[in-house]
């Protein structure tokens, strides 16, 4: 992902999920990065043998208020803003402090 730099890591979260960590990134610029991605799937498509395939995504996002806070704890506000951003409509990207 080319929105992200070298300190950040990207990984794999249950089954359809991932998780992004953007270190050293204020919550405006990381919710700009996440309307970038989002908007960058949202115009991919694949062509296959049944047609074309497009995709959109749904983001929740976060931010470490303390650093006192397990990431359980992070990961669970995240989920949060994706559980809304799923509700109102998909393909958006909703923050949940």
């Amino acid at each position: 992902i080319s929105e992200t730099g070298n300190d950040d890591i990207i990984g794999r979260y249950g089954k359809e999920g991932f998780i992004v960590l953007l270190n050293q990134t204020e919550l405006m610029d990381a919710q700009q990065k996440a309307e970038t991605i989002r908007d960058k799937i949202s115009t991919l498509s694949i062509k296959s043998p049944h047609g074309i395939i497009t995709t959109t995504v749904s983001i929740g996002l976060t931010t470490v208020s303390d650093p006192e806070d397990e990431i359980s704890a992070l990961i669970r506000k995240a989920d949060m803003g994706l559980f809304v951003a799923k509700e109102s409509g998909k393909n958006t990207v909703k923050v949940s402090l």
